[in-house]
């Protein structure tokens, strides 16, 4: 007789693998090898274990996270790359997007990855913040990421998305993106605009 009691098993399909080499189940993270970033996956889900199936062959195994845990990652080293320059994104680049951003949106991005003891764990989460840019605007996210870091020491994107999406704020976020085409308007010189600068 087997040792190992039935257990009831719940399967989940379609999930989309993330950047970060980790699928999300009830707000917990498990690793998949780095070769199935971007693609679906199903899950089989018991009450000790959750197993990552692609196109039917198992491909994962991990211990299922207690139900009252929430944003843990159960990551295994050999799902990661060597280099994780093999997908498109790498804290660097992250980095660099952000600065590009703003002084405020570099020192939020720099404080996820602190808090973090594999930097590939934080790829999604500086995404989702990044990719508010492209919702709202640069000036948005900039001053949206300033008021975010004067209540919190290392805000994330639910902070900064209800920031942005406050009807509250809409006149202090319009203030910094006008100010912002100001500032682009004044150190724009003549040539700019075509004309030679001694007509």
């Amino acid at each position: 007789m087997s040792s190992i009691p039935y257990e009831i098993d719940e399967w989940v399909y379609g999930r989309t693998v993330k950047l970060d080499c980790h699928i999300t189940f009830q707000k917990n993270n498990y690793s998949c090898p780095y070769q199935y970033a971007k693609k679906k996956v199903d899950l089989k889900v018991t009450a000790h274990f959750l197993e990552i199936y692609y196109q039917n062959e198992r491909i994962a195994t991990h211990k299922r996270f207690p139900t009252y845990k929430e944003y843990t990652f159960s990551t295994l080293p050999e799902h990661l790359p060597d280099q994780f320059n093999q997908l498109e994104w790498n804290e660097q680049r992250l980095l660099n997007w952000a600065e590009k951003i703003g002084p405020f949106t570099h020192k939020v991005i720099q404080r996820i990855f602190e808090r973090l003891q594999l930097k590939e764990q934080g790829y999604q989460s500086c995404l989702s913040v990044l990719n508010l840019s492209k919702k709202h605007s640069n000036e948005a996210l900039e001053k949206a990421c300033q008021i975010a870091l004067e209540r919190l020491h290392s805000p994330r994107y639910r902070q900064l998305n209800t920031i942005l999406n406050n009807p509250n704020n809409k006149e202090i976020l319009e203030e910094a993106e006008s100010a912002q085409k100001e500032t682009l308007g004044f150190v724009r010189g003549p040539e700019y605009y075509g004309r030679d600068i001694n007509d």
